[in-house]
């Protein structure tokens, strides 16, 4: 297994894990996300996280440009600037524009977005997958 099947496959597994409650229990997700936003600090490690996963994403699509390699790289570069803009500069912005927007949303539209992440999370395991074939 090389270095681009390993954080495809993982990225695709924390993305999986990660949306899965908004499909099952919407309301119970989002309570907790808004509890979890709550406190600057433990945003500021998710975005450590989530930078590192980033970097680890564009460090491990290097050298080939194929389109699935783009799409990790990018998505890779997206996680970057997410964790740095985001995560790490403007938490208190972050925390009250995810507030906001989580607040607004029905429980469908909670399933739906956690659907949606749940099936790119299956792409990205599928690419690592056949990446390692």
């Amino acid at each position: 297994m090389n270095s681009f099947a390993a954080a495809s496959i993982f990225f695709g597994i924390v993305l999986i894990v990660t949306r899965v409650p908004f499909i099952l229990a919407p309301a119970a997700a989002r309570d907790a996300l808004l509890r979890f936003i709550s406190s600057t600090g433990r945003v500021r490690v998710v975005g450590l996280f989530v930078g590192a996963m980033g970097a680890a994403m564009v460090m491990a699509a290097q050298g080939s440009y194929r389109l699935e390699v783009m799409i990790v790289l990018g998505t890779g570069w997206a996680l970057i600037m997410a964790a740095a803009f985001g995560f790490l500069i403007f938490t208190r912005v972050w925390a009250e524009i995810v507030r906001a927007a989580l607040t607004a949303m029905e429980d469908f539209m909670l399933r739906g977005m956690g659907a949606i992440s749940v099936l790119i999370g299956a792409m990205f395991i599928y690419m690592g997958v056949l990446e390692i074939k």
